[in-house]
């Protein structure tokens, strides 16, 4: 069934009207499988992910997605939303046509609201279907406990159940599009970080570095309404600035479309001992291991053996089965899968994973990631162009 409905659009916010097809195809056959005749989407990722609609979390104000196995979905937002597109002229950012709004909160004196979800689904024929919502793991059903129930008693023939696995399921794999835009954020995001490491001297405060990084972002091509964010550790000197011999250790990135960038570097402030660049070559040497044997059919649990085992025959530590060295990344700085000992999930192409193996030292955490795409025989390692040396600041 065709998603373009009375919307002649090209593209949505941005976003092809392709891609909405693509991932509506793709959840639906899941559905068929899983026999769910119904998801219901309030996470505001997930929301948008399906939808189009980029929305802020807000506890007040939930936005909602009824999308049927077989019928056209349903919007159910609020009214500001209709607002603004109507008064000034802008196209609503959305591809689904049936939108209903709420008038604003609180729109009753009732403690407990009724956000016109049963009627909605009473409407697709849906008051006895199974009915999945975002009630499982790394996922928020983003409505009051209280107000899900009003809705469960609403429809008591309906059956709700957990479809958190059946939505990571389908964003974890990227579209070419999604891949491109990550492309994108990692190239704007190195070279940010290249530039920023040109300039850094002794004595820069960490405020400075975030300060300087951000800029850098816009003025590079990063999103404008969420340029992106880092955290910058290792600073010993005072105002929390960076003193001779200290290592800086800088993870996040940008975002471009909306799509995060997540990788680490570490700079050293003056010259690094010897004793410094073991233990930074260590960590990066396990990084190319792990990446060297990603692709798909691998278990990401594998990645954890293998660091271990470098570990091991290093004579350090081991990591522990449940800690993570690395996770999957896309609209959000962390997704699924978890790179560590427990999680089972298999690579497949299209994923977008970053491996981080760290270690601690007398200098702090020596972290080494990158951004990685799986491909058809291997993978693509898209934050290459920002050497994996050791950078130093005079």
């Amino acid at each position: 069934m065709s998603i373009y409905l009375k919307d002649s659009r090209s593209d949505i916010g941005g976003i092809p009207v392709q891609e909405f097809e693509w991932r509506v195809k793709r959840v639906r056959k899941m559905m068929a499988e899983a026999k769910i005749d119904a998801l219901l989407i309030a996470d505001p990722f997930n929301y948008f992910y399906f939808s189009g609609h980029k929305v802020p979390l807000n506890k007040m104000r939930p936005w909602f997605m009824i999308l049927p196995l077989d019928k056209d979905p349903i919007l159910i937002d609020y009214s500001l939303d209709e607002q603004f597109s109507r008064v000034y002229n802008e196209q609503y950012s959305s591809w689904i046509s049936d939108r209903r709004f709420y008038i604003d909160v609180p729109f009753t004196s009732e403690l407990v609201k009724d956000w016109g979800l049963g009627r909605a689904l009473e409407d697709l024929g849906l008051a006895n279907g199974v009915i999945g919502a975002e009630l499982g793991e790394h996922t928020r059903l983003n409505i009051p406990y209280n107000d899900f129930n009003k809705l469960k008693q609403q429809l008591p023939h309906a059956k709700f159940t957990d479809a958190s696995t059946l939505i990571w399921k389908c964003r974890m794999v990227k579209s070419q599009w999604e891949a491109s835009n990550l492309r994108e954020a990692v190239e704007i995001g190195c070279k940010s970080w290249k530039e920023l490491f040109e300039t850094l001297k002794i004595d820069v405060s960490v405020k400075e570095i975030n300060t300087r990084l951000l800029k850098l972002y816009v003025e590079n091509g990063a999103d404008i309404d969420n340029p992106g964010s880092q955290s910058v550790k290792g600073a010993r000197g005072p105002n929390s600035t960076f003193q001779k011999g200290d290592i800086m250790y800088l993870d996040g990135g940008c975002y471009y479309k909306g799509y995060k960038m997540d990788i680490s570097r570490e700079v050293v402030f003056g010259e690094p001992t010897g004793r410094q660049l073991q233990d930074h070559g260590f960590v990066w040497e396990c990084c190319k291991k792990i990446i060297s044997n990603m692709r798909p059919g691998l278990k990401v649990s594998d990645t954890h053996r293998i660091f271990n085992e470098q570990l091991k025959a290093a004579g350090r530590p081991l990591m522990d089965p449940v800690k993570r060295i690395g996770h999957g990344i896309g609209l959000e700085a962390s997704e699924p899968p978890s790179l560590n000992a427990i999680d089972q999930t298999v690579l497949e192409e299209g994923m977008s994973v970053t491996p981080e193996p760290r270690i601690e030292t007398l200098d702090g955490l020596i972290v080494a990631e990158e951004h990685v795409l799986i491909t058809s025989s291997g993978c693509e390692v898209l934050s290459k162009h920002l050497s994996s040396e050791l950078f130093k600041a005079q």
